[in-house]
């Protein structure tokens, strides 16, 4: 057998104890209890979460403090991305500002949108005058304008 390293025996038990306070077997599954902090000093990144679920019917979920928050991801369908759930909305902020809110029936966006040469689809007719529109509501709307 090849060894590929050596550890003391100290920090050997050490590291077992950690393991051990952070770790409960619980019904055949392994439940962490205590905050999770890593430091990548030493390590290029560091990642969490699971790289192989199998090829049955398997999911992950990260709870984001309740059962109702979470990002979800499993493979019942095939290609299926990865769902953000949360029961109050889900606001987006960069550098201590908010940019974009996602509520049950609405978006808010609190920054200007740059759409990149791309295209906004579906609009309905305006019920109010600050709505957006369609530039073929518009056109026969100006149209019916000029007929008369």
């Amino acid at each position: 057998m090849k060894e590929v390293g050596a550890v003391s025996h100290r920090i050997l038990l050490d590291v077992m104890e950690r393991l051990k306070n952070m770790l409960l077997r619980t019904n055949g599954t392994n439940r962490m209890t205590g905050d999770l902090l890593m430091n990548s000093a030493n390590n290029d990144s560091v990642s969490i979460g699971c790289l192989y679920l199998g090829s049955a019917e398997k999911s992950l979920v990260v709870y984001l403090g309740i059962a109702s928050n979470g990002l979800a991801y499993n493979t019942l369908i095939e290609s299926q991305p990865v769902t953000l759930y949360t029961s109050n909305g889900f606001l987006v902020r960069v550098r201590n500002t908010d940019v974009t809110k996602f509520s049950i029936n609405k978006i808010d966006v609190f920054t200007n949108i740059n759409a990149k040469g791309k295209y906004i689809y579906h609009l309905s007719p305006p019920l109010h005058q600050y709505d957006a529109t369609r530039k073929g509501y518009v056109d026969g709307v100006v149209k019916n304008v000029m007929l008369d």
